[in-house]
């Protein structure tokens, strides 16, 4: 029984560091999920702010999300430090696809459209879906294994509706 005495102190030493790394990593990781959802939410709230509003306030409020140097932040601060936040904000109309030669591809008969951002303001009125993207700017920061991976984003596509 002697050989045995500090069996358990040996077992604590050998387990206690991975079964915090573990609870660190749920933390963290719990941290990053609810930051992200945060910015979904918000995304789906921007969008549907300037999906319903009439077409004659579009501008303002793009101008409005767009202003501040793009970056956004909950009460001034990024949640835990990690992270600042681009917000974008584009009104997308459809166009027709076009081949090299600047033909319109069709098919079916029908002309293929894709959704392009609008550039110029007085396509606003052509509007028909407003994009709202959150980029996370990781500020050069390496965090551990690789999460969250350097191109990481919250957006959200709405419909514009008729006023």
């Amino acid at each position: 029984m002697r050989k045995q005495r500090g069996q358990s102190a040996v077992e604590f030493a050998l387990m206690a560091p991975l079964v915090l790394f573990m609870v660190l990593a749920a933390i963290y990781g719990g941290a990053m999920f609810i930051q992200f959802m945060n910015y979904n939410n918000e995304a789906r709230r921007i969008a549907r702010d300037i999906a319903v509003a009439p077409e004659s306030e579009r501008k303002t409020l793009m101008l409005k999300y767009n202003s501040n140097g793009n970056y956004f932040n909950f009460d001034g601060e990024t949640l835990l430090g990690m992270y600042a936040v681009k917000l974008t904000t584009e009104l997308l109309m459809n166009v027709e696809k076009k081949d090299e030669a600047g033909n319109t591809i069709e098919e079916n008969g029908k002309p293929v459209t894709e959704l392009k951002p609008i550039t110029n303001e007085s396509d606003y009125s052509n509007a028909e879906e407003v994009h709202v993207r959150f980029d996370f700017d990781l500020n050069g920061r390496q965090f551990p294994f690789g999460f969250p991976p350097e191109h990481f984003a919250a957006s959200y596509h709405m419909q514009l509706e008729d006023n």
